[in-house]
């Protein structure tokens, strides 16, 4: 049984598409039964009233005199139903899911059959490939979260934070040749908020740079997160095709069970730039390729990308 990580459905219903002459919609045979149902309903009543007929007597009381009285009562009835039956969303997306797991077996299926699958040692521009693999996940709107450097502060300095005494006060307090007396009976906490602040310090500054660089990274990408596998594929997925969410997902690369690999090849990584005084010169119309460039400063650094990794459009991942 499946266990599916990601899955690009436009591309893979593509992909069956070009295989099967047009898209097969009976992948799914399994209806439900739970609707949202409503109904709706009006009656009503109107009445009328009017003159209509007149109706002459002889009131005895005037000679030759009569009075006339008319009259006219009349009604309308009307009534009017209405019934719709719709799926909920939770059972949509139930369906959903079995016509696209059912869709991404049939497409292994028939790049099976058709010899479609190459090894990755021969692949080129446009091969699928189909591999089991290890994989490092990087989110970088998760990774700035986790770097923030003043929540750090917070966590780590905690218990100095109770203490009434900030680290500016306890620097001054611990440079002072002649304390007083009620000095000298902060001198041991002063010393101490000062000691623990030196020892943070590098820390909150390591942080303070992975935060600027996880932010640009993030504007760069956003809605996108990066995979890199053991095999030195590196790709980028949509948030909005994740069966999961990207916090699990980071939970994950600690395993050492493998996740199976369907991916469309778009190149190789012949060169990595890796900083300012390695970024190419560029004329007027390199400005498309300076997303690039900086992107391989910037995952470069950390090797998340590097030379001759295989730059790969993921169609599915999953464990079997």
């Amino acid at each position: 049984m499946k266990d599916i990580i990601y899955l690009d459905v436009d591309l893979m219903n593509s992909m069956l598409a070009q295989l099967e002459n047009g898209l097969k919609t009976s992948y799914s045979t399994e209806d439900s039964q739970s609707r949202e149902e409503s109904a709706t309903s009006r009656s009503g009543e109107e009445i009328s009233s009017g003159l209509d007929a007149k109706v002459s007597i002889s009131t005895g009381i005037f000679p030759g005199g009569s009075a006339q009285i008319g009259g006219k009562l009349g009604g309308k009835g009307s009534e009017q139903n209405s019934e719709t039956e719709s799926l909920t969303e939770g059972q949509k997306d139930i369906l959903n899911k079995q016509f696209h797991d059912a869709a991404l077996d049939n497409l292994l299926k028939l790049l099976e059959e058709e010899n479609k699958l190459t090894k990755a040692q021969n692949a080129s521009e446009g091969s699928l490939l189909l591999s089991s693999e290890s994989f490092r996940f990087y989110d970088f709107n998760l990774i700035s979260n986790s770097v923030n450097p003043e929540l750090f502060k917070q966590v780590a300095l905690g218990e100095i934070f109770m203490h009434d005494i900030s680290y500016e006060e306890a620097k001054k307090l611990v440079k002072k040749q002649k304390p007083t007396s009620t000095e000298r009976e902060k001198m041991n906490i002063a010393n101490k908020v000062v000691a623990k602040h030196e020892e943070m310090h590098n820390v909150v500054k390591l942080f303070e740079q992975l935060k600027v660089i996880n932010t640009y990274s993030n504007n760069l990408l956003p809605n996108l997160v990066i995979i890199k596998t053991s095999d030195k594929k590196i790709g980028l997925l949509k948030e909005s095709n994740l069966r999961q969410s990207t916090a699990s997902l980071a939970f994950r690369t600690d395993t050492t069970r493998k996740a199976k690999f369907l991916v469309r090849v778009i190149g190789k990584k012949r060169e990595v730039y890796d900083g300012i005084k390695d970024f190419p010169n560029l004329d007027e119309t390199d400005l498309d390729r300076l997303p690039t460039f900086i992107l391989d400063i910037l995952l470069g650094s950390f090797k998340i990308i590097e030379k001759n990794d295989l730059v790969v459009s993921p169609i599915a991942i999953f464990y079997e």
